[in-house]
């Protein structure tokens, strides 16, 4: 495709502004992805505004992430759904890589979230009903979204419910499943909305996606996730291992003292509250089978134009939807009580015969650590590697992945694969391995180690992305206290406010991202100012 003005001569994604690719003039920057750069443009011969999402340089100098791309938004064109963003046109010109869709006039659910704090009832019922109506259709057509977040669904001005990118997390995860930790051009990602099994890198179907919508619902209903920590690998390990709290009690205790919620019908939070609890069963079979199924139970029934509730979401239908609810944590507990029984028997003949916690100038480590084999097993792709070393989070865990070898990482043979992209996912790995070794160091009083770790890690300056190097920076300046290295201290201060004044001038992602991962707080006691 060219150009028949010749204007896209020499064209770059960072000087696209006035400029044509095709048939579209581009006409202003409107948003910021960790995948693509959005603009509104105007389709010159149809005189119609589109959002012209252009893939960053980053990603369009990699051939495997430009045919996923490719392929991903055409599978995401043959959707046609009132709550999906209709996707019109793929394309590229010189070695830019866009997506043409629809444009959606109104914001997305995150930045709605930012301003009230706290949505309604009626209005997460509708989130429910809409996004689901969206996730029925797509997996008809055998597409799992990978990535449903409060930042993917958009509200128009006119109120229609719209979900958006369908498909496309594949293509920044760079594995056939989208499940990963480190994505990239951002090297660590925040696992806030990943399901257990998206997480540790199994196969994916539509329940993976209901999962996470039951995320979104819950944080959008109650202010906040269902978990969180501001290390991303705790925060998969809480999706994989931890039950959250319910969001009935969590929305109770964010509401109180304010006045009760006008317009809602006897039952209906407590449907809200129990498809909550279903959408984030660890087991994909406790899940909703299908989103036909959830629709169901909030009484909704689509048409080819609309969805609509065809019952009010009563006391019925949350009874039984809280019955199956209760018994599935009935079994948990039980299930949770036998294993603490286990252990505790296990502890007790460890204390009795005085062979583990009298070791001598070792700090103590918890049963989990004590019972952990002393031998990691080799896996075979550095994506299951990774996930074991999340699981057991130990140094002999951790240290298997920055030594793993080989660059298998999809299923497919080195040669298979596109060697720049191996290259990276294997090395965004390894440097979050060794950030998490760092942290294991300190936990265990090794502060020295913990300090020659980091520094390994900040010698790689020009390689690594700014987030994963600001990440790297507040655990040095940090731990530098500890050894009362004030001199050295200073100078990476002054380091690390370089590197955030750069993401929030030129990164605005990962530096939404950096937000998420160091609370207020720790900025604050940093020094660091946000803009």
């Amino acid at each position: 495709m060219s150009s028949p003005s010749g204007e896209s001569q020499g064209l770059s994604s960072k000087t696209l502004i006035g400029k044509s690719l095709g048939p579209y003039r581009v006409l202003r920057r409107i948003g910021r992805g960790g995948m693509a750069d959005v603009y509104q443009a105007h389709h010159e011969m149809l005189q119609r505004d589109v959002a012209l999402k252009v893939l960053r340089d980053e990603l369009a100098a990699i051939d495997d992430h430009v045919e996923r791309f490719r392929r991903e938004a055409r599978a995401a064109a043959k959707l046609s759904h009132p709550n999906i963003v209709q996707v019109f046109d793929v394309g590229s010109i010189e070695s830019i890589h866009y997506i043409a869709q629809e444009l959606v006039e109104g914001e997305n659910l995150r930045t709605r979230l930012d301003r009230v704090h706290l949505f309604s009832t009626i209005e997460v019922l509708e989130v429910a009903a809409a996004v689901a109506s969206a996730l029925n259709t797509a997996s008809t057509a055998g597409l799992v979204h990978r990535d449903i977040k409060p930042e993917n669904v958009l509200r128009s001005h006119l109120g229609t419910l719209k979900v958006t990118d369908f498909g496309l997390a594949r293509v920044l995860a760079g594995d056939s499943n989208g499940a990963t930790l480190t994505r990239v051009g951002l090297t660590m990602g925040t696992p806030r909305y990943m399901s257990p099994e998206q997480i540790q890198g199994q196969s994916l179907d539509v329940r993976s996606d209901i999962y996470s919508l039951g995320v979104t619902l819950y944080h959008l209903w109650t202010g906040q996730p269902p978990f969180s920590a501001e290390d991303p690998i705790a925060l998969a390990m809480a999706h994989v291992q931890e039950v959250p709290s319910r969001a009935i009690k969590v929305r109770e205790k964010r509401r109180a003292g304010l006045e009760k919620e006008a317009g809602l019908v006897a039952g209906q939070t407590e449907l809200l509250s129990s498809i909550i609890d279903r959408c984030l069963q660890k087991a994909p079979e406790k899940r909703y089978s299908d989103p036909s199924q959830l629709l169901a139970e909030l009484g909704v029934v689509e048409s080819s134009s609309s969805i609509a509730f065809t019952k009010v979401a009563g006391d019925s239908v949350a009874a039984g939807s809280q019955l199956q609810t209760l018994l599935d944590r009935v079994r948990s507990e039980k299930v949770q009580r036998y294993r603490s029984a286990f252990l505790i028997t296990i502890a007790s003949a460890f204390v009795c015969l005085g062979t583990w916690f009298a070791l001598a100038g070792r700090p103590d480590r918890d049963l989990r650590a004590a019972l952990m084999p002393n031998e990691v097993e080799k896996m075979e792709t550095i994506e299951s590697q990774f996930f074991e070393a999340v699981t057991r989070n130990d140094e002999l865990a951790w240290k298997a992945v920055i030594d793993f070898e080989s660059v298998d990482l999809i299923g497919e043979t080195v040669e298979e694969q596109p060697e720049a992209a191996s290259a990276v996912v294997v090395e965004s790995k390894r440097r979050a391995a060794t950030l998490q070794l760092a942290r294991l160091h300190r936990k265990d009083g090794r502060i020295e180690k913990a300090v020659r770790t980091l520094e390994r890690l900040l010698d790689e300056e020009e390689d690594l992305s700014p987030l994963f190097q600001a990440i790297v920076l507040v655990e040095f300046c940090e731990i530098l206290p500890e050894l009362d290295r004030t001199d050295r201290l200073e100078t990476s201060k002054n380091r690390l406010e370089r590197v955030v004044s750069e993401m929030q001038q030129t990164r605005p992602q990962q530096w939404q991202d950096f937000q998420d991962l160091v609370s207020p707080s720790r900025r604050t006691l940093l020094g660091l100012v946000d803009s």
